[in-house]
């Protein structure tokens, strides 16, 4: 979700800025989604898909499957243009793996400390009648103490890319692949899906829950896409143009090859189709990510990449707010939570996936000012502040 700030050229970054205020967007509906009208569907590995009963809740779903493969992306783009940044100013290897670090830890300390309190606040009336509001997760159960998720994922992602940073591109995305390949190789059989798992292989291979702690996104499976960020980070720092003209034949190359692995049904689907249609075609696993899952959200994300590149110059107009949202993310991610979850303690009832729409707009519309102030607020900070990462 957080991007380290760079000195880059601002026309290489704004492109990237707009296209994280998007997928935030995306984020918000999918929480507000979740918040207001009870409505967020889980597709854990080992346990069935959920059915959707129309398109417009498929829809509302998987538009947020954009985000946090955006989010990983992104922030390995962000990793190498602060490395290169940094290394111009004469910065040591030893202060650059630092700073990654610290934030990363940072990132943990907040997913624990601060986002943990929204989802109980979200999900209060579950909560106090006694109910798990998370459904069926795979792993043996257990009374829940914690539960991580995004936040601490990308915080261990940017810790281990922090000491990949000095590998060229190639041998980056070589990595990644590795990566991939292994995670989708180690996730257990369907059969064991309530077996008891340990903690580190919940932390870094599957999600679950084991015993205390539920994590839903392990660092192994987000690390890889972390380091395609880096890769492509070589090709933004190198050309910029060249780079995002990229985008749209790897986007388009991504959805095909997407295509056919998840028709296939075989290795790097966890799940075979469901059903019948273009609905349960797009029903994948999210948690850890399939390879279908990441071909299809990384192609549309590099779709709408391209997209954003060929009408930037509208950018300081029509499309001013997704700059805003997305030079202050992690800004945008804490309070969003909270929005939400507060105003959907309106709504005991909850509202219809229809009706949440309107809300989730307004929720855009208050959060706008407030990111283009704390926006200004950070830039005014020391480089090295932590205010910065927000």
């Amino acid at each position: 979700m957080s991007t380290p700030q760079t000195e880059a050229k601002p026309h290489r970054l704004s492109v990237l800025d707009a296209q994280r205020g998007l997928i935030m967007i995306f984020m918000a509906l999918d929480h507000a989604s979740l918040f207001l009208a009870a409505q967020h569907f889980s597709e854990f590995w080992g346990i069935p898909l959920p059915h959707y009963g129309d398109a417009v809740s498929l829809v509302t779903r998987v538009v947020s499957h954009l985000c946090a493969p955006g989010f990983f992306f992104l922030m390995g783009v962000g990793m190498h243009l602060y490395r290169a940044s940094r290394h111009a100013q004469g910065r040591s290897e030893a202060h650059i793996i630092r700073h990654f670090a610290v934030r990363g830890l940072v990132l943990i300390a907040m997913d624990i400390f601060i986002i943990t309190p929204t989802w109980i606040i979200g999900s209060l009336d579950e909560f106090l009648a006694g109910e798990s509001t998370l459904g069926v997760v795979p792993g043996a159960g257990g009374d829940i103490l914690m539960a991580t998720g995004v936040l601490a994922a990308l915080g261990g992602a940017m810790i281990l890319a922090a000491f990949c940073l000095r590998l060229g591109p190639v041998a980056t995305a070589v990595l990644g692949v590795a990566t991939l390949l292994m995670c989708q190789a180690v996730v257990p059989e369907a059969a064991r899906v309530h077996d008891p798992m340990s903690l580190l292989e919940l932390m870094f291979l599957v999600a679950g829950h084991g015993g205390f702690i539920v994590i839903t996104y392990p660092i192994l499976p987000w690390f890889c896409v972390c380091l395609f960020g880096v890769a492509y980070g070589h090709a933004v720092r190198a050309d910029p143009r060249r780079a995002m003209k990229l985008a749209l034949p790897a986007g388009v190359l991504a959805l095909v090859a997407f295509a056919l692995v998840r028709a296939a049904g075989g290795f790097g689907v966890h799940h075979p189709l469901a059903g019948d249609g273009w609905m349960a075609f797009l029903t994948v696993t999210k948690y850890p990510p399939s390879i279908a899952f990441l071909l299809l959200s990384l192609g549309v994300n590099a779709l709408l990449l391209a997209s954003i590149f060929a009408a930037q110059r509208h950018l300081d107009g029509a499309g001013r707010a997704l700059l805003v949202f997305g030079r202050a993310p992690l800004f945008f991610y804490v309070v969003h939570l909270y929005l939400y979850a507060l105003v959907g303690l309106a709504y005991p009832g909850h509202t219809s996936l229809l009706g949440m729409y309107p809300i989730w707009v307004l929720g855009l519309v208050a959060l706008y000012p407030l990111c283009k102030r704390y926006d200004v607020f950070k830039r005014g900070k020391a480089e090295n502040s932590l205010w910065r990462l927000f």
